[in-house]
């Protein structure tokens, strides 16, 4: 019983606070208060992307579905984590 609270609990911790700060970071980065302007940042990609939305959809498409996959990822990466480290 105590190593299913424990893994449980190391499930959420370890899949919760990467995914949120991921988030954080894009969401930073959309508002302008993320890395300065040289370096790539993907919130500032899409930001910078909407005003061509209508001609070149890509250029804010695909940073998005890039944040998107990466947080589907790392949800993943702490499901299998998890899996691996319950004991039954």
């Amino acid at each position: 019983m105590a190593e299913e609270v424990t893994v449980r609990g190391v499930d959420v911790k370890v899949r919760g606070p990467w995914i949120s700060f991921l988030l954080a970071i894009v969401t930073l980065g959309y508002l302008g208060l993320g890395v300065p302007p040289p370096n790539p940042d993907w919130g500032r990609m899409i930001y910078e992307g909407q005003q061509f939305i209508t001609t070149h959809y890509l250029l804010a498409t695909v940073p998005g579905l890039v944040v998107v996959l990466t947080g589907i990822g790392l949800a993943l990466v702490g499901d299998g984590l998890a899996d691996l480290l319950r004991v039954e």
